[in-house]
């Protein structure tokens, strides 16, 4: 529903105010360009790089249309904005993790099973519907979670009171002037 200023936020509208967008854009590129990478730990507490190791191989090299620094980016875009991040797991050369292909969060819905486990449905670009179980989603949900404990909470809706007043008088100005 609408805000107390009177307009409805959802992302879309969220991301057209320049210092949402801009603080989005922040997080995603600085975290999109740290390094990482797989390491084994040893009794000592010391650690070694693990460059070789199959899941450090995808890490560096997600999927073939995205590099590295673009899909972390756009994950903890996703967390930010949308609450959730999910990846679909593809296996492959690599074995049961070989690829990592963004999902597009609102296009998501995350049922509870009545055995307790979870069941992701998604509607791709051309309308159809697809289930994954929980093996083939990488589900990564921003605290705090939903009261099912099934979703993130995304930023923007916990900001939505503070947002609305900026897209009201952004829309005022353009019709007053």
């Amino acid at each position: 529903g609408p805000t107390a200023a009177g307009v409805n936020v959802t992302v879309e509208r969220a991301i057209t105010v320049p210092v949402v967008f801009d603080c989005l854009q922040v997080l995603s590129q600085t975290v999109g360009g740290l390094p990482g990478g797989m390491f084994e730990r040893f009794e000592d507490g010391s650690k070694k790089p693990q460059p070789g190791h199959p899941l450090a191989l995808v890490l560096t090299d997600p999927n073939p249309e995205m590099t590295s620094s673009e899909f972390f980016g756009q994950m903890i875009w996703d967390l930010a904005s949308e609450g959730d991040s999910f990846s679909e797991i593809v296996a492959g050369r690599f074995g049961p993790i070989s690829e990592l292909h963004r999902l597009v969060p609102n296009r998501m819905t995350v049922e509870r099973l009545t055995d307790r486990s979870r069941r992701y449905k998604y509607i791709d670009e051309t309308g159809k519907t697809v289930y994954y179980t929980a093996d083939q989603i990488w589900h990564i949900r921003a605290l705090p979670l939903s009261t099912a404990g099934l979703r993130g909470t995304s930023r923007i809706e916990i900001g939505r009171e503070e947002i609305g007043p900026a897209l009201a008088l952004r829309d005022f100005s353009s019709r007053f002037f």
